[in-house]
């Protein structure tokens, strides 16, 4: 199984509105904003998608925190520059189904550019990049374990 995940940057989503109220953020955004704010998040002076086609995380281990929670550590790759994360994982399994969620934050210099500034810093955008991941997985087949060497054929 490999041990590096890769997100599209032209599949990332600005300011769902589920989000936001799951998150409990004050107000919402206008469809026609959260398009102004895509065609800017994807340019040059930002992600610059053209050129930079994916963010990547590159898990390096996993150790059990306490029961439902473990710290995965490794680096996130944005625009090309990697930079170490630790993050302490929330995990539940239910019917089936594993969930793991963590919530962090890094900043623009982490990944080497500034963050967006329009009419002359009036318009700006907050050092602090928040990251939000939400990963639910399911089985799909059955799983076999091997107990041994195989008995076959004796």
């Amino acid at each position: 199984m490999p041990r590096h995940r890769r997100r599209p940057v032209d599949a990332l989503i600005v300011d769902p509105p589920e989000k936001r109220r799951e998150l409990q953020f004050s107000k919402s955004v206008s469809e026609g904003d959260r398009e102004k704010i895509r065609r800017n998040m994807l340019a040059k002076g930002q992600l610059w998608a053209e050129r930079h086609p994916t963010i990547r995380f590159d898990a390096g281990r996993c150790e059990r925190i306490r029961e439902g929670d473990i710290l995965v550590r490794g680096n996130l790759s944005v625009r090309g520059v990697a930079s170490q994360v630790d993050l302490p994982m929330s995990v539940a399994f239910d019917e089936g189904t594993l969930r793991a969620r963590v919530g962090f934050d890094k900043t623009h210099a982490d990944f080497g550019f500034k963050p967006y500034s329009a009419a002359l810093g009036a318009l700006k955008n907050a050092d602090v990049l928040s990251f939000y991941v939400d990963l639910r997985a399911t089985r799909t087949g059955t799983v076999t374990r091997a107990t041994g060497p195989s008995s076959a054929g004796r």
